[in-house]
């Protein structure tokens, strides 16, 4: 099933979402340790939104692979495992060190938590429609905190619920990138204001572009200025680089930061100069002369050190505020210069080791660069797998964001917005130690998340989540008989939360408030445990992701990957239209063909066939309109008996749409072989097929097929396109040799299946359940 159909149930992502993006706003009591109430709060809903989504997995191999090779998600896998390995080595025993490395550790750990739990739970359009609006708002709001924090002192500039202008910055410039996306499309100058929801989404997104450039200003972080400067470059050159060429457009393109950027001017200009933003600005001519650069010069001479005398696993994750106190004294005795004194969070300080042991870290306590600071506690090899999720998310990010921005308008702002967040931090986190906080740091995997989830699209989220077994989630009260691996996900998100609590001085707030809490949304993982579903209804369709100008140029759509026995088909349907059904179904099986167009739906029931091929001939009912439109057609089979149903033996042999698409099957005589072919003799195997009537295009498939515990998975490994089409009573006599899309060879069992389709939307598809096995 399609995770985009739970965008009414699946509460997770938009609970997890709100908890990051409220960091800014809610002012919690200080427990006086080294991250506060806000980051377990953070932890305890990133735990129990993941272990609910690996309740509802099911690997296979072929899954497996493809989790690993998408995205930054194996050098991510790697990080963590590789934190875990310097937190059991590195790691003293005990003592307020061990304390701030398991907090460190579970700062990562819930990190890559809620990166999985957005990209595969928050996948679908309208998820990131909710995610764009709940990031604006969050920037309205955290700007608005920031605002008043300034008003009240006007000499601490911008600080929020923070109480500090380096966290609240850090916020700010990974929201001022989605802010600025979303405000250039100009919806709210071409339609009425309150026409649609993109228009009213675009004015929000105009007023929080000022708010979050006025307030970033405030915070006077010269850091994450540079970072919102470089953002901004690279949200330009990605939008330009998909732009569409429309002459009426381009006013509209510029319009909102335009807007922006004059009231910006003239909420300055109403501010005056007290703020002290044109005195900091300043100092961008001559950044050695200032204190603070040279004390960050000081600190990063402390990390080399620490990295020269271990450069391959560093000195253990979270270690840094530990030990920087005795390389700083060693520096200072060798340059004959006086120690660095801790001091407040503006002036950065060195506090010994036995400063920190009595009254933990802090601010002072950390070198204001995150790859060196990287470097030093987990080595050259933690900082590579850290700049390796980057590296990958930046390569997938900008590989697919020309067919991202091709299929859908939204995926292509959020991706756009994603990549400008994340190239901002990169910059920012040279020189700005907010990344280290946990309650900062979650932006940064939910961005991050966002990104990676708009760039799966409608097609390849229902093959994976096919191959992986996402279920539609259904809360209930335990089953016992059911709780398997499911409990031991739960019980395990419950072990990991709890000992982000093993402070060796936390109070008693933190102790009786923040652990029931984090305890609680724990259990909800061990006690919601999801069904499988049943049979779709007709008000459970899909709706169509793709466009009619896509479906005319590439035929009917299929997933990548999916399961024979359940799997949806996108192409034109139109009201009053034949078609024809051929099939093959196990006995004591029912099998369902379900057709909507988001507006209308149809089902038709198809009986056993007895693992024979049968024909079913209907007619789409006249509501669908006169016109033809893109339909999903999802077929269904399961086995009889009492829920939940196993997925019964399915095999489609083909289908036809259209006056012309139907006379039984117009693309018929399939022949496919020999049975076997080895490719180092260079041998090739031949394909046939006949048709009874005219197609512009025709496409030749070839499914890899494995057999599963789900059912029969079938992969396009390659398709062949006939460039002339094929004419009436034509027959096609070709030859494959047995290589993929990549001309490479991947061994096993091959179908082969033909498209065919025509300019007026008439189209037709036929297989053969007949294999090649290629060696």
């Amino acid at each position: 099933m399609e995770l985009a159909r739970e965008s009414t149930r699946s509460h997770a992502p938009v609970v997890l979402m709100a908890a990051v993006l409220s960091a800014p706003v809610l002012a919690f009591p200080d427990t006086g340790v080294w991250h506060g109430m806000r980051p377990f709060l953070i932890q305890a809903v990133a735990f129990g939104s993941l272990a609910l989504m690996l309740a509802r997995l099911s690997w296979s191999v072929e899954g497996l692979r493809s989790f690993l090779t998408t995205g930054p998600n194996l050098a991510l896998i790697l990080f963590i495992g590789w934190s875990s390995l310097s937190f059991a080595v590195m790691t003293p025993v005990e003592g307020r060190g061990r304390a701030i490395a398991l907090a460190e550790l579970m700062r990562l750990a819930a990190g890559a938590a809620i990166y999985f739990a957005v990209v595969y739970r928050s996948n679908s359009r309208d998820h990131l429609k909710l995610a764009a609006l709940l990031l604006l708002v969050g920037g309205v709001l955290a700007s608005a905190a920031g605002m008043l924090s300034a008003g009240m002192s006007k000499s601490d500039g911008a600080t929020g619920a923070y109480g500090n202008r380096q966290l609240l910055a850090a916020f700010l410039v990974l929201l001022l990138p989605v802010a600025i996306v979303f405000a250039q499309t100009g919806e709210k100058f071409i339609r009425p204001l309150f026409a649609t929801t993109a228009a009213l989404r675009c004015l929000l997104a105009t007023v929080a572009t000022v708010m979050l450039a006025a307030t970033l200003l405030l915070t006077n972080n010269r850091s994450s200025w540079l970072g919102s400067i470089v953002g901004l470059l690279v949200i330009t050159a990605l939008l330009l680089r998909t732009r569409k060429r429309r002459e009426e457009r381009k006013l509209h393109w510029i319009a909102s930061p335009l807007v922006a950027l004059a009231c910006l001017v003239l909420f300055l200009v109403l501010l005056g100069t007290e703020s002290g933003v044109v005195e900091r600005a300043r100092t961008f001519t001559a950044p050695t002369q200032i204190g603070s650069f040279q004390q960050r010069l000081q600190l990063w001479s402390i990390c080399k050190e620490m990295i020269r005398e271990r450069p391959l696993m560093g000195f253990g994750v979270g270690s840094f505020p530990m030990k920087a106190g005795d390389y700083s004294e060693a520096l200072a005795t060798r340059k004959d210069e006086q120690t660095v004194a801790a001091s407040d969070a503006d002036t950065i300080g060195v506090p010994s080791a036995p400063q920190v042991e009595q009254v933990g870290a802090s601010l002072s306590s950390l070198p204001h660069n995150e790859y060196l600071q990287l470097a030093a506690e987990q080595g050259l090899v933690g900082l590579a797998l850290h700049l390796g999720v980057l590296v990958g998310f930046f390569y997938r990010g900008i590989r697919v964001l020309p067919q991202v921005a091709k299929i859908s308008r939204t995926r292509k702002l959020m991706l756009i917005a994603a990549m400008g967040a994340i190239a901002a931090q990169c910059v920012d986190a040279i020189g700005n130690p907010a990344w280290r906080f946990g309650d900062v740091s979650p932006l940064f995997w939910l961005m991050l998340g966002l990104g990676m989830a708009a760039t799966r699209t409608s097609q390849e989220c229902r093959a994976v989540n096919d191959e992986i077994g996402l279920r539609t989630l259904s809360l209930t009260w335990c089953d016992f008989t059911h709780l398997g691996r499911r409990g031991v996900f739960g019980v395990l998100a419950l072990f990991l939360v709890t000992l982000s609590f093993v402070e060796t001085k936390a109070s008693l707030l933190e102790s009786y408030v923040v652990v029931p809490i984090v305890v609680g949304t724990s259990a909800v993982a061990v006690i919601v445990i999801p069904k499988p579903a049943p049979s779709p209804t007709p008000s459970q369709i899909q709706t169509p992701s793709m466009t009619s100008e896509i479906i005319a140029t590439s035929g009917p759509a299929f997933p990548a990957i999916f399961n024979m026995s359940n799997f949806s088909v996108e192409a034109f349907v139109q009201g009053g239209w034949p078609m024809v059904i051929c099939y093959e179904l196990e006995s004591n099986s029912t099998a369902t063909l379900t057709i909507g167009d988001g507006k209308h739906s149809f089902v038709i029931q198809l009986p056993s066939t007895q693992d024979q091929p049968g024909e079913v001939i209907r007619q789409i009912p006249t509501e669908f309109g006169p016109a033809p439109v893109v339909g999903v057609l999802s077929f269904n089979a399961l086995k009889d008996g009492p829920e939940p149903r196993e997925f019964a033996r399915f095999f489609p042999c083909g289908l036809g749409l259209g006056p012309r698409a139907v006379g039984s099957m117009v693309i018929d005589r399939l022949e496919f072989g020999p049975r076997n072919i080895n490719t180092k003799r260079k041998e090739e195997a031949t394909y046939k097929f006949h048709a009874s009537s005219d197609f512009s295009w025709v496409r030749a498939d070839f499914r890899l097929v494995t057999k599963t515990r789900r059912g029969y998975r079938a992969q396009t490994v390659r398709s062949e396109d006939l460039k002339n089409g094929i004419s009436r009573d034509a027959v096609i006599d070709q030859k494959w040799d047995g290589k993929n899309g990549q001309g490479k060879i991947s061994p096993g069992p091959y179908q082969f299946q033909v498209r065919a389709w025509e300019s007026d939307a008439n189209w037709v598809f036929a297989a053969r359940n007949q294999t090649v096995r290629v060696e």
